[in-house]
């Protein structure tokens, strides 16, 4: 992660995890991969004897030698009906509640948190797949305002799991999309539902001009001004 500069959408630096309060679980019906260094810890941790040992194995097994690096380097064997290994009865996470977040492997302690390097600066946003991300970025009028933040403003000090980049070249096309669909869902004259309606609509008629060879910015443009005329 970039030191500088670092930005948020708004609603990140107010995410919080709701644990069993949630009304779903993000601990089910995942494919969930185990970095290497985190691996190791879990396994020297939870696998003190032969028999804790074996058990460690048969719930967090290696992934296969052909396909294993070091972001990928084990899974969690889901039980039946999809619910991690880990998952206990209060519907919280075993491994955080008696060892703490430190022994988490990256990717159960970076969801629902995503990383962006757009040109030289990094941005964090959140999957809406989170119960509770996604009541933040949708009802509050400010969530997608972005802000410059630190790491210890959004409770985080890890290395981003989920990453997408945006190169320099690009950095004015992408924001100007942005600016034009924050535009459209901070409409609040308009219930939700219409405006998750006109971002699928605004993406359709957009698409065209996205399956050339080469971007035609200048009509991209006017076609984002007639929109936010309309």
């Amino acid at each position: 992660m970039k030191a500088e500069p670092l930005v948020a959408l708004r609603y990140m630096t107010r995410f919080r995890c709701t644990g069993a309060e949630c009304i779903d679980t993000c601990c089910a019906g995942w494919n969930v991969l185990v970095d290497e260094e985190h691996y190791v810890q879990l396994r020297r941790v939870l696998g003190t004897t032969p028999t804790d040992a074996a058990h460690f194995d048969a719930r967090v097994p290696l992934m296969a030698p052909e396909v294993r690096k070091r972001h990928s380097h084990a899974t969690f064997a889901m039980r039946e009906g999809g619910n991690c290994p880990f998952l206990n009865a209060g519907r919280l996470c075993a491994i955080q509640e008696t060892h703490g977040a430190d022994l988490l492997p990256n990717t159960c302690a970076e969801y629902p948190r995503m990383l962006n390097e757009v040109g030289e600066r990094s941005e964090r946003s959140g999957y809406p797949s989170c119960p509770e991300a996604a009541r933040l970025m949708l009802f509050e009028s400010d969530a997608t305002d972005r802000i410059e933040v630190t790491p210890a403003t959004l409770g985080l000090e890890r290395r981003p799991v989920w990453s997408a980049r945006v190169e320099s070249s690009d950095v004015v096309l992408a924001d100007l999309l942005r600016d034009a669909l924050y535009g459209l869902v901070s409409r609040d004259d308009y219930p939700i539902r219409s405006r998750l309606f006109f971002l699928s609509a605004v993406a359709l008629r957009l698409a065209p001009l996205f399956g050339a060879e080469r971007l035609d910015l200048p009509t991209l443009r006017a076609r984002l001004a007639e929109l936010e005329k309309s």
